[in-house]
C-alpha cells in the first residue's frame, strides 16, 4: 500500500510539472490568441543588462518611475531604467500584443503566479528573441529569477502576541481550563483533517480534472479556518503564550498551503508550491498539536476521560 501511495504522489507531481512546462511555452500563445508579432520586426538593441537585472527582480514594478511597468516598457521598446525614455521602436508600442497585454484583467491579477510568470516570460522572450540572444546560461538564469520572484509572493502573515488575548492567572485552574477549550477546538478540527486525504484528492483531480473532486481541500481550509478564529478568540495564561502562537501560525500556514493547490485549475504553479510544502507544513502542524502534551505534563495537570483536554491525555 505505502509503494502504491508514493507512485501515486509521484505521479500527481510529474504531472503538476508537465502542466507547468505546457504552461510556460503554450499558454502565452494561447491566453494572447496570436503568434509573437514582434517576429519580423527590427528592433534596436537596448543594453542586456537592463534586461538581466529585471530578470533578477519585479517585472511589475516602475522602475523609473514614469508610471509605466517595467513589462510594457520592453515591449515599447523604451527603457524601464530611464524616465520618458523615447519609444525605440514605435511598431511594438502600437501592436496588438502590447494592447492585451496592457488591458488583459486575468494577465494583470499579480496574484495569479502563472498568470505573472507566463506574461513575464514570453515578454522576455520577445525581447530577447527580437534581439537574438541565445545563451543557455542567461536564459535559465532569466527563467528561474521570474519563478523565484512569483515562488516569493506566497509568503504570508504571521500571528504574534498583539493578536492573542492573555491572562495572568497561572493557577492549575486556569490553565486546565484553557486546555478543556483548547481540547475541544483541536478535536473538533482533527475529525475534518484527518479523514481527508490531499493526495487522493489529487490523483483523482488529475485524472478527471474536474474541480468538484477538489472539495475535500476546501472542506479541510474552512476546518482550519475555523481553528485559527476560535484560537485567537481564546485567552491564553501567559505561560502557555509561545505553544498557542506556534499551532495558530502552523494552522495559518498549513491552510495557505492548501488554499494554493485548491487553486490548482487557475494557477497551478501556486498549487504546485503548494503541494512541494504540503508534507513539512502537515507535519509542524501536528507537532504544534502535541506539543501541549509535554507542556500539561509539566504542570501536572491531567483531565478526565469526559473533559476537552482528555486528548492530550490520549496520544501519550
Amino acid at each position: 500500500m505505502e509503494t502504491s501511495s508514493l507512485k501515486n504522489r509521484v505521479y500527481v507531481v510529474l504531472g503538476l510539472l508537465v502542466f507547468v512546462l505546457i504552461i510556460i511555452f503554450l499558454m502565452p500563445a494561447r491566453w494572447f490568441g496570436m503568434t509573437d508579432p514582434t517576429q519580423n520586426i527590427e528592433k534596436k538593441k537596448q543594453d542586456l543588462h537592463v534586461i538581466q537585472n529585471l530578470g533578477e527582480g519585479d517585472l511589475n514594478a516602475d522602475t523609473d518611475g514614469d508610471g509605466i511597468k517595467n513589462w510594457e516598457e520592453i515591449l515599447r521598446g523604451t527603457n524601464p531604467n530611464i524616465k520618458d525614455s523615447p519609444v525605440v521602436d514605435t511598431a511594438v508600442a502600437s501592436s496588438s500584443l502590447y494592447t492585451t497585454l496592457s488591458k488583459d484583467d486575468t494577465l494583470n491579477d499579480e496574484n495569479n503566479l502563472t498568470a505573472q510568470f507566463s506574461k513575464n516570460a514570453y515578454t522576455l522572450s520577445t525581447y530577447l528573441g527580437g534581439n537574438n540572444v541565445t545563451d543557455d546560461t542567461l536564459l535559465n538564469n532569466l527563467s528561474q529569477g521570474l519563478i523565484d520572484g512569483e515562488i516569493q509572493k506566497l509568503l504570508i502573515k504571521r500571528y504574534s502576541t498583539i493578536d492573542i488575548k492573555t491572562t495572568n492567572d497561572e493557577s492549575i485552574k486556569s490553565v486546565k481550563n484553557y486546555g478543556n477549550i483548547l481540547g475541544s477546538y483541536i478535536r473538533n478540527s482533527f475529525k475534518t483533517i484527518l479523514s481527508i486525504d490531499e493526495n487522493t484528492i489529487l490523483d483523482n483531480y488529475n485524472k478527471t480534472k474536474n474541480t468538484k473532486d477538489l472539495e475535500g481541500i476546501k472542506t479541510k481550509i474552512d476546518s482550519l479556518d475555523e481553528l485559527q478564529n476560535n484560537l485567537r478568540k481564546m485567552i491564553v495564561p501567559t505561560p502557555l503564550l509561545n505553544n498557542h502562537l506556534t499551532i495558530l501560525n502552523f494552522a495559518n500556514s498549513y491552510e495557505n498551503v492548501l488554499k494554493n493547490i485548491y487553486s490548482i485549475e487557475n494557477d497551478p504553479i501556486r498549487a504546485l508550491a503548494g503541494y512541494q510544502a504540503l508534507n513539512t507544513t502537515f507535519s509542524y502542524f501536528l507537532t504544534s498539536a502535541y506539543s501541549f502534551v509535554d507542556l500539561f505534563n509539566k504542570n501536572n495537570i491531567s483531565f478526565g476521560a469526559n473533559e476537552g483536554g482528555y486528548i492530550f491525555n490520549s496520544v501519550k
